[in-house]
């Protein structure tokens, strides 16, 4: 069990931040955060280009699977629009949460556990603060403002799962990686 939670941990900690999401002629919004990336699908064999907040990103003959080509995000990001012979879609974009994952740097005296967790996070050595927490989605979950030195936020009615929680203390902002088991 040990083992697993050392490369669970591991494979989290280096691989899970970004995530690819689809974009076609039929997404109204992709919502997303710094880092992932976007996958730009057109028309077939045709030329396809595509913008992102006006300024033209790919402009290519998309494959017979309509694949036009990636985009990182970079975090300041709000529309996007596929365009081809056959006309534009265009399309808005959410960043999510931004800053800083894990960095105990920004708020160095804080300390969340355990992790993972199958019901209550601890959270040690914090003056006032707030706290939000967030799904895997991005969407607030919980938000609490809190004086304490030690405080447990319970998560035993949320589904599996990953989970940010922003702590807002002294004008320092730590965003922390939680697994939900």
């Amino acid at each position: 069990m040990i083992l697993f939670f050392i490369l669970f941990t591991s494979f989290c900690k280096i691989y899970s931040y970004a995530t690819i999401h689809d974009v076609t002629f039929s997404t109204y919004n992709v919502n997303c955060y710094k880092g992932d990336t976007l996958v730009f699908y057109g028309g077939q064999l045709i030329r396809n280009w595509v913008t992102i907040n006006d300024t033209t990103i790919l402009d290519t003959i998309a494959l017979s699977d309509g694949y036009i080509g990636k985009y990182k995000i970079k975090g300041s990001e709000k529309s996007f629009c596929i365009a081809n012979g056959e006309g534009p879609w265009y399309g808005s974009i959410t960043i999510l949460i931004s800053g800083i994952i894990n960095d105990n740097a920004v708020t160095p005296n804080i300390s969340l556990f355990p992790n993972p967790t199958y019901s209550t996070i601890s959270i040690k050595d914090l003056q006032t603060a707030e706290i939000f927490v967030y799904g895997q989605c991005g969407q607030l979950v919980k938000s609490f403002t809190f004086k304490n030195t030690k405080i447990i936020v319970n998560l035993s009615e949320q589904k599996q799962g990953i989970y940010f929680f922003e702590i807002i203390s002294n004008k320092n902002r730590g965003v922390y990686k939680i697994l939900k088991l």
